[in-house]
């Protein structure tokens, strides 16, 4: 059966704000649906990174996507190298985490402006920062939109659990909760786990 999942995402710089409407899943195997576009998904541009999508979507536009238990993976992927490893990642996702939000994830491209040194928190024009290791200005690393967060494919590399994974660089807005952040965190989790069967 098949399954419409809406989303309206709108960009804001620093602060990526997403309303989700979506109708009744079947607990069912995969099947087919669609991921429907209502608004426009735009690159943020701040004063610390510029962050890219690496499709682009316009208002209106249906991605053929599979669905398993109100998750949505669009059938379009990209193949990244991170770190050694090549893997097919979805340009766009929407996850129910553990508590039972939903996120919407867009596949992107992080250009940093200012060096991030491994820190607990480091506050920057209206975000912050969390590192794991020392990214240099100019790097260029994919990433994954979610919500108002902006987390690395790269895992931190001091992590040996997979339900302990973390991304290696995580920002922020500043004003996000620590709900927010945490069903960031879940959702990266759960897509981290999809791309990597």
């Amino acid at each position: 059966m098949k399954h419409r999942v809406y989303c309206l995402i709108l960009l804001l710089v620093p602060i990526t704000a997403i309303l989700i409407a979506q109708s009744s899943a079947d607990d069912n195997p995969p099947t087919q649906s669609e991921i429907v576009v209502d608004g426009e998904i735009g690159s943020l541009d701040t004063a610390s990174f510029t962050c890219v999508p690496l499709s682009t979507f316009k208002d209106g536009d249906k991605i053929l996507a599979t669905t398993e238990t109100n998750r949505a993976w669009s059938i379009t992927t990209k193949q990244l190298q991170v770190g050694p490893t090549t893997l097919s990642y979805p340009v766009i996702a929407t996850i129910t985490d553990d508590s039972g939000l939903t996120q919407v994830l867009i596949l992107a491209s992080l250009k940093l402006k200012a060096d991030v040194n491994p820190v607990t928190s480091l506050h920057k024009n209206g975000s912050f920062f969390t590192a794991s290791r020392t990214f240099k200005s100019g790097e260029t690393i994919p990433v994954l939109l979610i919500g108002g967060a902006i987390l690395s494919l790269e895992m931190s590399a001091n992590t040996q659990n997979s339900n302990d994974f973390k991304p290696s660089l995580a920002i922020y807005a500043d004003d996000s909760s620590a709900s927010d952040r945490t069903s960031a965190m879940s959702a990266w989790l759960i897509e981290m786990k999809h791309v990597a069967k």
